[in-house]
């Protein structure tokens, strides 16, 4: 028979091992009870989270601050459950609590209607699942709702090319698309070792692009990409609820993208990452955010997401 795998040494054994929601706040620069106090102190409300998607959320696992708004309530598989589930613990663990309010389909012909909805009833708006089919509808049910931010994974699917996808519509780098939809990307906690995984560019026909990386605890590899999209809206929502109001999507977006940071010394104390680590992430970086070989640039904010850069910029009184 084969032999057993050899377990994988740890990049940098000196360095800390820490449990999933204490890794996404650590990578996203919330790493101590003071950082995490003083973004408590900021929040000034409770954000509404809308979700939009064909599985919903077993609300008995969850307990708290989730309802139904919109479909059937029985949730017909565990998908969301996991995702969002990480969303919440994250928020609870930098500082702040969201709400979540989901929006469940039979179907692609009812999920516009969910989309629009959500949009209307939320501050952020999250789906989790790759859209392939009746994609028009949904792009105009997202536009219909410039004030509110949809995120999404990044989605890339066997052979087909990713111009059919709903998450090809959202937000370019390089101008155009729905301004208000954006996509993530996750920097793995494991495989590859601070390297990105690369958008299909096959040729001009898959312009999908990514706007956001997110550290993202439970990714390793191609297809895991879903977990970035709930740090994501993590940083999105604490955006939100530093706010007596709704904040517009373009704010929202335009205060990420402009505190983003290589976070190489956070890096550094974790088993997960070592120098070459850091290397690989700023070649990643660099390869993305310039034109590939079909002329696309496949990322907008040049380094990772940042939620204490997001805090400090948010709280700093801004001169008139």
């Amino acid at each position: 028979g084969k032999k057993a795998a050899a377990p994988e040494k740890p990049l940098n054994p000196s360095g800390a091992k820490l449990k999933y929601v204490e890794w996404d706040a650590h990578m996203l620069g919330v790493d101590t009870p003071e950082k995490s106090a003083a973004l408590k102190a900021s929040v000034k409300r409770v954000p509404v989270i809308g979700l939009v998607g064909f599985s919903g959320i077993n609300a008995k696992i969850l307990k708290k601050n989730i309802e139904y708004a919109y479909g059937p309530k029985q949730p017909r598989n565990m998908h969301d459950t996991y995702q969002i589930s990480e969303v919440m613990q994250i928020a609870r663990k930098v500082g702040f609590a969201v709400k979540v309010r989901v929006y469940l389909a039979k179907n692609h012909a009812e999920i516009a209607e969910a989309f629009r909805r959500a949009g209307k009833e939320s501050d952020i708006v999250i789906t989790y699942f790759s859209y392939w089919e009746k994609t028009q509808p949904m792009a105009a049910a997202i536009a219909a709702n410039p004030e509110t931010l949809y995120i999404s994974p990044y989605v890339q699917v066997g052979k087909r090319q990713t111009n059919a996808s709903l998450q090809s519509k959202g937000r370019h780098p390089a101008g155009g698309g729905l301004r208000n939809f954006v996509t993530a990307l996750p920097l793995c906690r494991h495989k590859p070792g601070g390297k990105l995984m690369t958008p299909l560019h096959r040729d001009a026909n898959d312009n999908e692009t990514v706007n956001f990386i997110a550290p993202s605890s439970y990714a390793s590899s191609r297809g895991e990409t879903c977990p970035s999209a709930g740090v994501t809206a993590v940083v999105a929502a604490y955006i939100a609820a530093a706010s007596p109001g709704k904040v517009p999507a373009e704010k929202i977006v335009a205060i990420m993208l402009r505190n983003p940071s290589i976070p190489e010394e956070r890096m550094l104390k974790l088993r997960d990452f070592d120098a070459r680590s850091v290397e690989n992430l700023r070649a990643s970086l660099n390869a993305l955010t310039k034109p590939d070989s079909v002329g696309i640039r496949r990322l907008e904010a040049e380094g990772v997401l940042d939620l204490w850069k997001v805090y400090q910029d948010v709280n700093t009184p801004k001169q008139e």
